[in-house]
């Protein structure tokens, strides 16, 4: 089964469900929710916002196993680690409100993804195998602790991004993979 996006070049994008999986060996073929994007430029930007109560996710450890997990999921296909950002954001006890009422049962956890430029397809198996993918990555710090939580995720014009004022370069280039050694953003000819 093939899909058609528009990629940020404005030339279309070819995904093949049904080969994802024989593909997964080779992580730069792969896109974030392992799915066969052709389009080279289609980076992502991921800024994770991780609303999170008093008693959870305060000390470092906890932090750090759950941003590596969440910096895999991108780093794996190839985009540098600088690009993930997670933000954790405390809220007092009282500050957690559901339905109208102070949350006073299990900790509960709402995160907000941004992701740039590519948008999936309108369709049913596109979406379930993004939030698999983020399901597994979050299940054993949230889920597997007894936390309640939901999230959402937004999809952002690639064209409006920039890092230190420069746009990226687009993904998968000599110049993103320069990027991605230096883990940092370095001055290219089309920022």
């Amino acid at each position: 089964m093939w899909y058609e996006m528009r990629g940020t070049s404005g030339k279309e994008s070819v995904i093949n469900f049904a080969k994802a999986e024989s593909m997964a060996e080779d992580r730069h073929d792969i896109n974030t929710f392992g799915l066969h994007v052709v389009d080279e430029n289609s980076p992502k930007m991921p800024l994770w916002s991780i609303y999170h109560p008093t008693g959870t996710f305060e000390d470092e450890a906890s932090r750090a196993a759950l941003t590596k997990d969440i910096t895999k999921i991108y780093t794996s296909i190839g985009l540098p680690p600088f690009y993930v950002i997670v933000n954790f954001i405390t809220l007092p006890g009282n500050a957690m409100w559901i339905g109208g009422r102070p949350n006073t049962g299990s900790p509960f956890i709402r995160i907000t993804m941004d992701h740039i430029a590519v948008t999936l397809p309108n369709e049913d198996e596109a979406y379930k195998g993004a939030t698999a993918k983020i399901d597994t990555a979050l299940k054993p710090h949230i889920a597997d602790r007894g936390y309640d939580w939901e999230y959402h995720v937004d999809e952002t014009e690639r064209r409006l991004w920039k890092v230190q004022g420069m746009y990226a370069p687009p993904f998968k280039s000599d110049e993103e993979k320069k990027w991605f050694d230096a883990n940092k953003p370095l001055p290219w000819s089309g920022a």
